[in-house]
């Protein structure tokens, strides 16, 4: 009895327990949420038109985000507790990011700082806008696979070592994440800044190898952000048409 006790004891103080207990809660809460909204016209997609269609019509017609909307229809069509579990994940892992990326100290009573916080995120205002599926692939799941994509240079920062099978992890979360359009200003502008931190604080030149190499995923992903627009302009025009002022104003 005495070495459970112990043990439950080690695990209320494991640093991450306050994590652990976050992902309990949200999984508790996809109990009670169900598909709505723009869920349902997602679950659809796949059946009227092929992976391929579908991504061509949305870049040309609606939207740049041709890797999160192929995305989120997929686990629209498919069984809601197939995307509840990985959306759970991605829950934790936004908490374990936020943990790793910003919390050097006192890191217990911190992440419970932290679960407070994520606890407020007003969670049932998403289902009753574009539904709890498609609300969470296009939104929360940027922001999570983000704040991966920026955790190496809190790795560089702090020294640590970056291990070979990392780096097509962090490619792949940045080109999701980039998909999003704030997100990847976001993205951009902090690998930027960092960039210029390497180059005043001296740790490496600016015109060596590896700065070179570094400027042209810069430039890269730019162009990446740039060339995922041409659906908005198809979209906002007639917004914009409207917004013109009528002919009895212009005289």
């Amino acid at each position: 009895m005495e070495i459970f006790r112990l043990k439950i004891k080690k695990i209320v103080n494991w640093d991450f327990f306050p994590i652990l207990f976050f992902g309990l809660l949200v999984m508790s809460f996809h109990f009670f949420v169900r598909p709505s909204g723009d869920d349902i016209t997602y679950g659809t997609v796949f059946y009227h038109q092929p992976v391929l269609a579908f991504i061509h019509d949305a870049y040309y017609t609606w939207s740049s985000r041709i890797v999160i909307m192929p995305v989120a229809a997929f686990f629209a069509g498919n069984s809601f507790w197939l995307f509840s579990v990985v959306n759970i994940l991605v829950y934790g892992l936004l908490a374990v990011m936020i943990s790793r990326i910003f919390v050097d100290k006192n890191r217990l009573k911190t992440n419970w700082a932290l679960i407070f916080l994520l606890i407020c995120v007003p969670f049932v205002s998403m289902m009753t806008t574009a539904g709890w599926v498609v609300t969470n692939i296009h939104y929360l799941w940027p922001l999570t696979f983000a704040l991966v994509a920026i955790y190496p240079i809190k790795k560089i920062c702090v020294g640590e070592i970056i291990n070979w099978y990392e780096y097509p992890l962090y490619f792949l979360a940045a080109i999701f994440g980039m998909n999003m359009e704030l997100v990847a200003a976001i993205l951009v502008s902090v690998y930027l800044i960092f960039c210029l931190y390497l180059v005043i604080a001296k740790k490496i030149s600016f015109l060596s190898f590896s700065w070179q190499r570094f400027w042209s995923a810069i430039f890269s992903l730019f162009f990446y952000v740039r060339e995922m627009v041409p659906g908005k302009y198809q979209k906002l025009w007639p917004i914009f048409q409207n917004m013109q002022p009528s002919d009895s104003f212009r005289s």
